[in-house]
């Protein structure tokens, strides 16, 4: 039976009626809420339940109906379609088709009047019939729609978008339900008629267009809208037929404002088919004639003209057609013989040309991999048409290297496109810097192509700004700021150019003189202008490889670099201070890569910088490290031990005279006069930027960067036989390698003890009766959640900035001041423990030192001080020799004889606090989720509990990087692990998921120091309960890289001797902790269960307790277990075998998996 009954009029209208006041009340804004939902209501329940809803919605959908009620009752159509279809008599369902096409065919209003929601739902209503009826109840549905489009514009509109949703719907979905798949196939195979219907409309479209019919753009849209959605799928010959008559077609469209967007998003997605290559060279066509000149016609572009974003929006999907165009010429070029260059790509390079020079930086942006691409070309890098608009591709770099067009100013035709692109300058800026890297990959290809031409090219550049009046500051302020721009935009061109030519041309073909001759220019060349200043020392600092050439020059350069130190040695702006500072990294790095042509002036550099650092104003502290460690590598080349240590000793004479003094004694050994010395005492006025304060906090970071400075650079001679006649060599290694004696050594060993005091200070101003001292806001810097990371040493184009005196906010600078302090201490204790090996491990009373002022009151320090510690303490730095990154110099370079009276007494303690201090703040972390169960998943990232979690979680995984590097051997451990690459502290399961690492059946050895130190007593103990009990932390990563990484290959070793039964019983279970915990992630629970195996296996039948713990695993199945239990006594005859025994283990298992407080389960006490 129907749901449907017969209906009458009179019945229609009053259900009509009711439902128009209905409509009214929703769409009313002053209906009370409850008249509303009532009215919703009704309206709902009429849709589900009245036989009346096809007559009501036919009645509504009438076109004399206002928008609102004609798509309500179109929606009452839509309803029963798609959910009371099968009710419906099939006389009805003819009925309601027959009322929908009369309704398209006469139902709705003109093209131009009718409303898009309207035509949206028709075509909905259209294709939810097509879905159910088509093609057994509906064979004819395409002539229907062909029928139809002929009536006129308004139904031709409408079946084109019908189409456009049919096929949406069926084919570009990847997914359907497998009723719809018999729908797309049947699509498929009539493809070629769909596909005709659309190209004749779209003839008929461009005809009325050729005779200026421009008002039937609407009825355009759709057709393109409904051939780009078939385009995607069609075979490729359905759009080259007729000699490619659809391509020319379109590409006649881009010139019509009206409908050239659709134009051109059907051309991009014809031209990105994939397929043959036979197939897809047909699409050259488009470098003929005719299209080639709708295409650059439709690329003029005048910046002078009003752009609307309607047009812009165009010329970015241009852009997109052209750059597509390149891609397929390179694939079809040299792969085909019989395809050669086309005869307009004269005339398309000028099209590209117009976008890599228009004012939009997103368009410039656009064609950079496309210069590229051709570029690198096996065909094309050698044509002479590409060639010949090479220096004009190279000219227009020089204008996009401008740092112009911030949406924020008016100063450059740009700024209207960017304020179209970004919301911001800060997003201009990063967008800017991805431009410029663009480039310069794209100016790297050319060098290789053309170096001389890219090399006069940037010659020309610099020697014209050199000559500018502007350049000098002898021309008025505003030309000088555009001048800077300029510097700033042929620096970054000529070092990318410079280092280019150096690579790829031969040593004889590299233009020396030329390069010399500039260098001569920028050390004639002043100015008044501090940014063009820094520029122009970029310039001579890519130069300096061809000082060799020169060496004359040699002494006028320092002398230039040396008067830009010393000049404003009053308030300095932030430009004045950035050139300063260049230039004493110039002299830093003159002298480190020229250090044998430095060496003759050592005498006179020397006095020059002592005479300066007598000036306690003059020089920042970062300047006067820079001058020292200059001065320190041109002494490497003295090569004589006794002279070296000599010369180190004058040098830094003055800072170890302040660092031993009394005053400076009495300040690092008392916290309290430390915290009154740096301005940190409550009772203290402020800490004034100037001040005394700021001079001391200044003076004591000298001191300590200074000493840290002397580690860095002082280096022994590479040459051994140089070594060994400088008297650097004093014995040799039992590996056989020289042991070296460090000039700095004594030097070092000098200011030893006020270092390690000074270290056991800043350790005890954690203590509580000195943090209710001091100020609140040196406190609050004390415990800083966030670490600054490091920025990577790439070249930025300047940012302007005001000319006012350097200013940062006094919190950043108690900020930086503790934690350079700090990690500076560290990093000079790692270096000696690298560099020093001879001195550093003879000290008879190390260990304790050690114990006395750095391993103290590790509990009051905050987690990043601790991370610190490891970083710097115990890991190496990357630049060691031999280029490992997590080695530990304290550990690894410790000598053998020396781990018991070092290592045990230090490493012990310390991993035992390390221990102590995770686990009770993972317990915290735990207790706190469980408390906050319902709102943990709404935590912001920026909360102080979230951040706290983040701290904890990087300081667990630093520690048990800095056990697993000295513990595993470095051959087979997984590097990836090891350098802790691809961390990602705020999503763990995806690494855990994305990243498996190596089974822990594999056999990972432990390494020689890993042996050694397992037996020693006390560090064995803390390593072993350290690991084990890692793996119940709620840290997925961890888990994981201990589970492989550490514990069967640390209780593998330890299995020859007799363990504590506690012991076994603690370490079984943390494993199974740890799938509780961790069960709901695959790679972890197959790495736990793996361990829990091995360890069940080799101990089982030595500690009974093991038993005892695995009868506590949630539903276990104890008769499985005591039938395992047996199997344990029997060889295992293969592979296969071993494997379902491992299986039957994971099924006794399973009741651990994700089951987290479940059970307490017996923890035991070692």
């Amino acid at each position: 039976m129907s749901s449907l009954a017969p209906t009458t009029e009179e019945q229609v209208r009053i259900h009509c009626r009711k439902l128009v006041r209905a409509v009214n009340v929703i769409m009313n804004p002053n209906s009370s809420h409850q008249h509303r939902s009532e009215a919703l209501q009704m309206c709902e329940g009429f849709k589900e339940e009245c036989p009346f809803c096809i007559p009501c919605g036919l009645k509504l959908a009438d076109k004399r109906e206002s928008p609102v009620m004609r798509h309500f009752g179109l929606q009452l159509l839509e309803h029963v379609i798609k959910f009371r279809w099968k009710f419906i008599f099939p006389n009805e369902k003819r009925e309601l088709k027959s009322s929908i096409m009369e309704l398209i065919f006469s139902g709705i209003k003109d093209v131009s009047e009718e409303e898009g929601h309207i035509k949206g739902v028709i075509a909905r209503i259209v294709v939810e019939l097509i879905k159910l009826e088509w093609p057994q109840g509906w064979p004819e549905m395409l002539l229907d729609l062909e029928i139809l489009s002929k009536k006129g514009e308004t139904q031709t509109e409408m079946v084109m978008i019908i189409l456009q949703r049919l096929s949406e719907d069926l084919v570009t979905i990847q997914t359907l339900p497998a009723e719809l798949m018999y729908l797309k196939n049947t699509l498929i195979k009539d493809s070629r008629r769909i596909f005709s219907f659309i190209k004749e409309a779209l003839q008929d479209i461009v005809k009325k267009y050729r005779c200026l019919a421009k008002q039937c753009y609407k009825v355009g849209i759709a057709i393109l809208n409904a051939l780009a959605s078939y385009l995607d799928w069609v075979a490729m010959y359905y759009i080259t037929d007729d000699n490619c008559e659809l391509l020319e077609m379109l590409c006649f469209l881009l010139d019509e404002p009206e409908v050239q967007m659709e134009a051109a998003e059907c051309l991009q997605i014809a031209i990105n088919r994939t397929g043959k290559v036979e197939q897809r060279k047909l699409l050259l066509f488009l470098f003929q004639e005719v299209p080639m000149h709708y295409i650059l016609n439709s690329a003029k572009m005048d910046d002078g003209e009003k752009m609307t974003e309607k047009r812009y929006l165009f010329l970015k999907r241009l852009c997109t057609v052209v750059c597509a165009l390149a891609n397929l010429l390179c694939l079809v070029v040299g792969s085909d013989e019989d395809v050669t260059i086309p005869d307009n790509f004269q005339k398309y390079l000028d099209s590209l040309l117009k976008f890599t020079t228009h004012s939009s930086l997103f368009l410039r942006s656009s064609t950079q991999i496309t210069w590229k691409i051709f570029l690198k070309h096996k065909v094309f890098s050698s044509d002479t048409v590409l060639l010949s608009k090479f220096p004009k591709y190279l000219q227009a770099t020089t204008i996009n290297l401008l740092k112009v067009g911030f949406p924020s100013k008016n100063d450059s035709p740009s700024c209207a496109y960017s304020r179209m692109d970004f919301d911001s300058d800060e997003e201009f800026i990063e967008f800017f810097r991805t431009f410029c890297g663009q480039q310069g990959e794209v100016i790297k290809v050319a060098c290789q192509l053309a170096p001389r031409t890219c090399f006069r090219m940037a010659s020309e550049w610099l020697k014209s700004l050199m000559a500018s009046p502007a350049s000098t500051g002898a021309d008025n302020s505003q030309n000088t700021s555009s001048a800077a721009l300029q510097w700033d935009a042929m620096t970054f061109f000529f070092e990318c150019v410079l280092h280019q030519i150096t690579q790829v041309m031969k040593k004889e073909d590299i233009p020396v003189n030329d390069c010399v001759h500039l260098l001569e220019l920028l050390l004639k060349f002043n100015t008044k202008e501090p940014l063009i200043l820094s520029c122009a020392l970029s310039n001579m600092q890519i130069l300096f490889p061809f000082l060799t050439h020169s060496p004359e020059c040699l002494y006028e350069i320092l002398s230039k670099l040396f008067a830009i130190v010393e000049q404003n040695k009053g308030a300095r702006p932030k430009a004045v201070q950035n050139a300063r500072r260049h230039a004493c990294s110039c002299i830093k790095e003159l002298c480190l890569n020229n250090a044998e042509l430095v060496l003759p002036n050592l005498e006179v550099l020397f006095n020059q910088v002592k005479q300066m650092l007598g000036n306690e104003l003059m020089l920042t502290p970062m300047e006067k490290s820079t001058l020292m460690e200059a001065l320190i590598s041109v002494s490497n080349e003295l090569k004589d031990h006794d002279a070296q240590r000599e010369f180190l000793e004058e040098l830094i004479s003055p800072v170890v005279s302040i660092w031993l003094s009394d005053g400076m004694t009495k300040v690092v050994s008392s916290p309290e006069e430390f915290l009154q010395y740096v301005g940190a005492r409550s009772n203290t006025s402020g800490i004034a930027t100037g001040g005394l304060s700021s001079l001391n906090r200044s003076r004591l970071s000298f001191c300590v960067s200074t000493i840290l400075g002397v580690l860095k650079e002082t280096r022994w001679p590479s040459d051994l036989e140089e070594a060994k006649a400088g008297a650097f060599v004093c014995g040799m290694l039992p590996n056989g390698k020289p042991l070296y004696r460090n000039p700095c050594a004594r030097l070092i060993l000098k200011v030893l003890d006020n270092l390690l005091i000074l270290i056991k200070t800043q350790q005890n101003i954690h203590l509580p009766e000195y943090l209710t001292r001091m100020m609140y806001r040196f406190a609050k810097a004390l415990y800083r959640l966030e670490l600054s990371a490091p920025v990577a040493e790439v070249y930025q184009p300047l940012h302007f900035v005001s000319n006012t005196p350097v200013y940062k906010p006094e919190h950043a600078n108690i900020q930086d001041f503790v934690y350079t302090l700090y990690s500076n201490c560290f990093k000079i204790l790692g270096h000696a423990c690298v560099y020093m090996m001879k001195d550093i491990y003879a000290i008879d009373d190390l260990a304790a030192r050690l114990l006395k002022n750095v391993f103290i009151n590790l509990e009051n320090l905050p987690d990043y001080k601790l991370t610190l510690m490891i970083h710097i303490l115990l890991l190496t730095l990357p630049y060691l020799p031999d280029e490992r990154v997590f080695m530990k110099p304290l550990v690894l370079f410790c000598p053998k004889d020396d781990h018991q009276s070092l290592l045990s007494p230090v490493l012990g303690p310390f991993l035992t606090s390390l221990h102590m201090r995770l686990s009770n703040k993972w317990h915290l972390i735990d207790q706190r989720k469980m408390e906050n169960e319902d709102n943990i998943e709404d935590e912001s990232p920026e909360s102080p509990e979230y951040q706290a979690e983040k701290q904890v979680r990087i300081l667990t995984r630093d520690v048990m990087r800095f056990i697993t590097s000295f513990c595993v051997s470095g051959k087979v451990a997984d590097v990836r692990v090891l350098n802790g690459e691809n961390d990602d502290d705020d999503d763990d399961d995806v690494m855990v998921v994305q990243t498996p690492q190596p089974s822990v059946e594999e056999n990972i050895e432990l390494s020689e120091l890993g042996v050694s130190l397992m037996q020693e007593e006390d560090i064995c103990s803390a390593l072993m309960v350290t690991v084990f009990t890692s793996l119940a932390w709620n840290d997925s990563v961890t888990c994981q890289r201990t589970a492989i990484q550490l514990c069967w290959p640390l209780l593998r070793q330890m299995l020859p001797g007799t363990l504590f039964a506690n012991a076994v019983k603690y370490f079984f279970t943390m494993v199974l902790k740890g799938l509780q915990v961790h069960g709901d992630y695959y790679f972890c629970r197959m790495d736990l269960i793996q361990l829990a195996y091995n360890i069940y296996c080799a101990l089982r039948y030595r500690y009974n307790e093991l038993r005892m713990v695995m009868e506590d695993v949630p539903d276990i199945d104890k008769s499985a277990l005591e039938l395992f239990d047996k199997t344990l006594s029997n060889p295992i005859a293969s592979k296969k075998d071993d494997e379902a025994k491992k299986d039957n283990f994971r099924r006794l298992l399973k009741g651990c998996f994700g089951v987290r407080n479940k059970l307490e389960m017996h923890t035991g006490t070692r």
